[in-house]
């Protein structure tokens, strides 16, 4: 459920950026307060990076898709 709400989220903000920008892709850094389990603190951590170009946003049905499965789309890194 998590990996779905960070990747919606993702979607959500590339297609809103597109909608006011002209730019023809966006790069968007996804981070959260993660537990580091070496040192038992929480520390901000970059759970999801991806390249989302405007073309291949543009072609996707956002009707029916999986978000975390859409990200097979484009560029990305996932932890």
């Amino acid at each position: 459920i998590y990996q779905d709400y960070v990747c919606s989220s993702v979607l959500r903000v590339a297609r809103e950026l597109f909608a006011i920008l002209p730019d023809e892709f966006v790069v968007i850094n996804a981070t959260d307060k993660l537990l580091n389990k070496a040192t038992g603190h929480l520390e901000e951590s970059n759970v999801l990076s991806v390249y989302i170009s405007r073309a291949r946003l543009g072609g996707i049905n956002m009707e029916t898709i999986d978000p975390s499965d859409c990200m097979k789309n484009f560029i990305h890194n996932m932890s």
